[in-house]
């Protein structure tokens, strides 16, 4: 049972001593690649790592780590946060084509 939640906290202390720190559940962000990921949940330092903005430029993020398949370049910020293009530059990158 989920007793209680913190939505967002910037720390600047490694992943492991925030896990230690809350003793709770520790869902992990930021410029994480595929492999620190998988390291962080494997050492028990994260009990998950979500992806943001890698999931703008590579819709088929998931997918892509399965498969080892190369990610997109990132986007440049401008491109999805510029509301004026609507949909343009947010949900039409690519998807991993064999």
């Amino acid at each position: 049972m989920l007793r209680s939640t913190i939505h967002s906290i910037h720390l600047s202390i490694p992943d492991h001593d925030a896990k230690k720190a809350l003793k709770g559940t520790v869902l992990a962000n930021n410029s994480y690649t595929r492999d620190i990921a998988e390291g962080a949940v494997r050492s028990g330092a994260a009990d998950f790592v979500s992806f943001g903005r890698p999931y703008i430029s590579t819709p088929d993020l998931a997918e892509r780590f399965e498969e080892g398949q190369p990610l997109n370049p990132d986007a440049p910020y401008e491109v999805y946060w510029d509301s004026s293009k609507g949909a343009e530059g947010y949900i039409d990158f690519p998807t991993y084509k064999a």
